[in-house]
């Protein structure tokens, strides 16, 4: 599916002029992740061995040290020194940095500890919540997440939850890195998963023998009209003799406590011939009047989320590999049309056409068909 909408090439200048700046020489300014308090504009950086929280002028309010602290991948999730193999001092990389503005809390994760999550409080960052000592990240210091809150199942004593993206660690047992689902839906106050039953839960596993082979890395995620989307860079196909690279949108049914609703489809941005394959960043927001009428997308009031759109600059892939050229361009697809296409895709599979999936998520099945016409 062929989801293009706008496209355009883009260059990047640099400015000539600066308002403030922040530094810390002491970390060597390397920085992992910011989010910016929409209700007060104060700043909160991740960074190695540092949390900062910053004022809106960038002035250094607050810093938490984070590590180094003593760890082993092979250990069970906690710091305690008890473990059957050597703990060393190991650097505290922010895997995730995300704001809970219903509980006042900003959610800070880990590699440390099979990659555990902390819950801080957004007035006072040095303020930690007991922790809780799960899985939920990479334990590595470069495998991607994609974390952010939406709408989950019906709960009225948790509306919204948690949702991760996790791309399998490269460090650790098995038995931790097994632990950190590809998908999940997981509690806000004690990052258990929503739902655990007998046969299903709220999470997805990649096959055992291709969790190994088939890294999904993640690049967003974000809510929408009842589903939670995430984007991702992966292999073409989970076969051994492939090494094509190509963009994929997901979206899970934020009712289902099982992602049995979970439904993957291309997202494709094409320029001047070429399929720039490997999806760089993206963000969703509203568009300006002008722009909503070349879309034809509504200007009126209300305004809901299908007049959002969901803007994602793509490079060029490398022969076989998901390494990226330098030549980027920017692609601009509206949430109403993204939605179709699922809509378009759903309904095929209840006609019959295709198959269950996606192949390394479950084993494929075809589609039944579902849909019976009245003569």
């Amino acid at each position: 599916l062929i989801l293009v909408v706008l496209c355009w090439t883009t260059s990047i200048t640099t400015a000539t002029y600066l308002q403030e700046t922040f530094s810390d020489t002491t970390n060597n300014d390397v920085f992992n992740h910011l989010v910016l308090d929409r209700n007060t504009g104060k700043l909160y950086l991740g960074a190695v061995n540092r949390l900062y929280k910053l004022n809106e002028t960038l002035g250094l309010e607050t810093s938490v040290t984070t590590g180094p602290a003593m760890d082993n991948p092979n250990c069970p999730p906690s710091d305690s020194l008890e473990c059957p193999y050597e703990k060393v001092l190991t650097d505290s990389y922010n895997k995730a940095l995300l704001i809970d503005y219903r509980n006042s809390r900003l959610i800070a994760c880990f590699n440390l500890y099979s990659g555990h999550c902390q819950r801080r409080l957004l007035g006072d960052i040095a303020v930690t919540d007991p922790n809780e000592w799960k899985p939920i990240v990479p334990s590595d210091e470069t495998s991607s997440v994609v974390m952010f809150i939406g709408p989950g199942p019906d709960n009225p004593a948790a509306p919204l939850s948690l949702y991760v993206g996790a791309t399998r660690s490269t460090k650790g047992l098995a038995v931790f890195t097994d632990s950190v689902p590809a998908v999940s839906n997981r509690n806000l106050n004690n990052f258990n998963l929503v739902h655990v039953g007998i046969t299903s839960s709220s999470q997805l596993q990649i096959e055992s023998l291709l969790r190994d082979s088939f890294r999904v890395d993640y690049k967003y995620g974000f809510t929408s009209g009842g589903f939670s989307y995430f984007l991702t860079v992966q292999k073409e196909s989970y076969d051994w003799s492939s090494d094509n690279y190509a963009t994929r949108i997901a979206r899970v049914c934020q009712g289902d406590q099982n992602f049995y609703s979970y439904v993957e489809i291309p997202l494709q941005c094409s320029h001047n011939g070429n399929n720039f394959n490997i999806l760089r960043s993206a963000t969703v927001s509203r568009v300006g009047a002008e722009l909503a009428r070349h879309l034809v997308i509504s200007d009126a009031q209300p305004k809901t989320d299908m007049e959002h759109v969901l803007l994602a600059v793509f490079s060029l892939s490398a022969p076989a590999s998901k390494e990226h050229l330098s030549e980027s361009v920017l692609c601009m697809y509206t949430l109403r049309d993204l939605r179709r296409k699922f809509t378009e895709a759903v309904t095929r599979c209840f006609n019959g056409g295709g198959n269950t999936g996606p192949a390394h998520y479950v084993s494929p099945i075809p589609c039944i068909n579902t849909v019976s016409s009245i003569i």
